[in-house]
């Protein structure tokens, strides 16, 4: 797995800090998918967000 991805599916307790690295890197996946017009991505980028964040 890439360092992205370790940081957004790791099993950690979550820190101030990790959250807020992990919410970091999730505005810039937001400012990427804002320039794609594709649906699925916006999804699945959204599920890794609830995940992570605990909904």
């Amino acid at each position: 797995m890439s360092f992205f991805e370790n940081l957004i599916f790791s099993n950690s307790k979550i820190t101030a800090f990790n959250l807020g690295i992990k919410l970091l890197f999730f505005t810039k996946y937001l400012s990427q998918i804002t320039t794609k017009k594709n649906k699925k991505l916006i999804d699945f980028k959204f599920k890794i967000c609830f995940n992570f964040i605990g909904f």
